[in-house]
């Protein structure tokens, strides 16, 4: 009669041969620990050479980032003040136009009234 607690007990029977791990058909299963880590380490390697030829570039830090962040917003706060000036300027030059407008409009019908209160410019005296 079988224990109960062989039950639900899975066995593995399996032998590592140069870094690999192999079960008992001979089916590769995985790799020991010392492979894995030399296998990283050869990735990072790898990965140090295309950083260093250009290939790659390094993800930037959060220190970085907020660097960054923060000349674009000095460099957009300058535009933002630079605009606000040309806007002021222009709101100026506009109501200096409207000025002269209203002013050449009141001179144009100025000048086309009646110079003689009474008469209109049109009628020719006989005399």
């Amino acid at each position: 009669m079988l224990d109960n607690n062989f039950q639900n007990t899975t066995s593995f029977i399996g032998f590592v041969q140069n870094g690999r791990i192999f079960n008992s058909y001979g089916q590769p299963l995985g790799y020991t620990t010392d492979e894995y880590n030399k296998a990283i380490d050869t990735a990072k390697g790898f990965e140090k050479i295309l950083y260093d030829k250009g290939i790659l570039t390094k993800p930037k830090t959060p220190e970085e980032i907020n660097k960054e962040l923060q000349e674009t917003l000095k460099q957009t706060q300058s535009m933002m003040l630079e605009m606000s000036g040309t806007i002021g300027l222009l709101n100026e030059k506009v109501s200096k136009l409207e000025n002269s407008n209203v002013k050449q409009a009141v001179t144009d019908d100025n000048s086309e009234q009646d110079p003689v209160p009474g008469k209109s410019a049109s009628t020719k005296s006989g005399f």
